[in-house]
């Protein structure tokens, strides 16, 4: 009894260790553009949300929450990256409150530990995007497919399943075919013991199905839609045998592209090891547990099974690292179910040890970037000299998108997209979450006639170490204004790099 209370104890402790390990490095109110989009879209009304984002390659619920705390709290950056952390320690404590009572006191404390401790949670704890939303709620659908398919007749189980299976449908496309997968896994589990199975069992497996189907209808031609418009031009490459390597390190280590949070050796050297002691525990214990490890192992490769046929099926690569996040809780549940019930103490001690350490480095890479001042030195430099009445224009030069994350700071001013590389209609479409009444040009000829100042924004992360004079040259030449050059700023938050110019623009251009 005292080891069960001193567990418990434990427990609670790691929880709220965890709760504010994590929370550390949130304080700050930079974005990257996809956490720009986030923004903008979530000042919309409910309505405009689903219009605008139809055009976009995610479904809505994310940003329905997010629409939720921008009415409260009005646009609030860091309120939105508290949601994702909340959603990550909703993912921790339900160590304690659920995975304790059905997988027992040592899985759901190493499920905890995992949860705010595995480098790439910590890395993501933040990010005001949907993977930690979609995590949870794949999670939670799973553990009650998990009680389902231990034969549990509570009806809750089937709809609590089926409620947040829904939800990360309409959160997250990855979610959908997890959603797809964790059925399909609960039909086969009724075959293979369709000797046990009774035909009640079968039908309530297809009313669950219905069910799902029937609430998700609403977004089902949007889904065909999107997948449509991604047949015809997706933005994901992959280059042998670079982006496999990636997609395998970022499991534990976050880092992806240019953003390393743990050097590339150790990353592979701690996943290696995992994945030798995780092989080692599996042939120890391959007779047990097996409709557990099918839903959560078993879900997370077949999902990624799945959207690699899928993309093979419409000739456009969708397998993306980042993806991945929205199945992590069942890769960290299978991890520590495996180390509860088959590892060896001292192994296990030295694994948690390696990971608290990684964890720790990545945080302090994470606290390091998030709080350099030179993050903020681009927007000190506009509200400093930014008036009312102040135009801003943007291009897509170089096709990159990243001139964005300004204008969704000042979306109450007029905002002009210069759309010089031509996207396709869908993606012009999905950047009216930037403003609804954004003007968007294919040519500077083709910009209404104004007067006054303008304020000429660029910005990539090409990491090319200088201003990007191009669109500022451009706006000069074409509107014969004046101004005295541009202002070049480098932040260390994903390595964005902004050319800001002013241009004054005279009087043969008023409206």
């Amino acid at each position: 009894m005292n080891l069960v209370k001193n567990k418990k104890k434990i427990h609670i402790l790691l929880i709220a260790v965890g709760m504010l390990f994590t929370i550390l490095p949130l304080f700050h109110t930079s974005l990257w553009f996809d956490e720009s989009y986030s923004v903008s879209l979530a000042s919309h009304s409910f309505s405009e949300i689903w219009s605008i984002d139809i055009h976009d390659v995610h479904p809505v619920f994310y940003y329905d929450c997010l629409h939720l705390l921008y009415l409260v709290f009005g646009s609030n950056i860091l309120v939105y990256r508290l949601f994702s952390w909340a959603c990550l320690s909703m993912i921790g404590i339900f160590g304690y409150t659920g995975i304790r009572r059905d997988f027992g006191e040592d899985t759901g404390i190493w499920f905890t530990f995992f949860v705010f401790f595995f480098p790439v949670n910590v890395v993501y704890a933040g990010e005001i995007r949907m993977y930690m939303l979609v995590c949870l709620l794949v999670l939670l659908g799973t553990f009650y497919a998990i009680r389902i398919a231990k034969g549990s007749k509570n009806r809750w189980d089937h709809l609590r399943m089926v409620l947040f299976f829904v939800l990360a449908a309409y959160t997250h496309y990855y979610g959908l075919l997890a959603a797809a997968m964790v059925n399909l896994i609960l039909l086969s589990i009724l075959i293979v013991h369709h000797k046990q199975s009774t035909k009640r069992e079968y039908g309530i497996w297809l009313l669950d199905g219905l069910l799902q189907i029937g609430m998700y209808l609403p977004w089902l031609f949007v889904f065909i839609s999107q997948a449509g418009a991604v047949k015809q031009n997706f933005w994901i490459r992959w280059y042998w045998p670079s982006t496999l390597i990636e997609m395998i390190l970022f499991q534990f280590s976050g880092n992806l592209g240019k953003d390393l949070f743990l050097p590339a050796a150790a990353a592979a050297g701690a996943e290696a090891a995992f994945a030798v002691y995780l092989i080692v525990m599996a042939v120890k214990d391959h007779h047990e547990h097996i409709d557990e490890k099918l839903l959560t192992l078993g879900t997370y490769t077949g999902v990624i099974a799945a959207a690699a046929l899928a993309g093979i099926l419409m000739h456009r690569v969708i397998v993306y690292a980042r993806y991945l996040l929205v199945c992590t809780g069942l890769l960290l549940l299978y991890i520590s179910d495996a180390f509860a019930r088959c590892g060896r103490k001292i192994i296990s001690s030295i694994f948690c040890a390696a990971v608290a350490i990684c964890a720790v480095c990545a945080n302090m890479t994470l606290i390091k970037t998030n709080y350099a001042p030179s993050n903020q030195a681009p927007y000190e430099y506009l509200e400093a000299n930014m008036q009312a009445g102040d135009v801003i224009l943007v291009s897509n030069y170089l096709q990159d998108p990243n001139s964005f994350i300004a204008v969704s700071r000042y979306m109450d001013h007029r905002i002009i997209y210069w759309n010089e590389c031509a996207w396709m209609d869908e993606s012009v479409k999905a950047y009216r979450a930037y403003g609804t009444d954004m003007t968007v040009v294919y040519n500077l000829n083709d910009v209404p006639a104004f007067s006054g100042r303008v304020w000429v924004i660029y910005a990539d992360d090409d990491d090319r170490q200088m201003p990007i004079n191009h669109v500022y040259n451009a706006v000069i030449s074409h509107f014969h204004g004046t101004g005295e050059g541009t202002h070049y700023f480098q932040t260390d938050y994903k390595n964005i790099e902004y050319t800001i110019g002013l241009v004054s623009v005279g009087q043969r251009f008023v409206v």
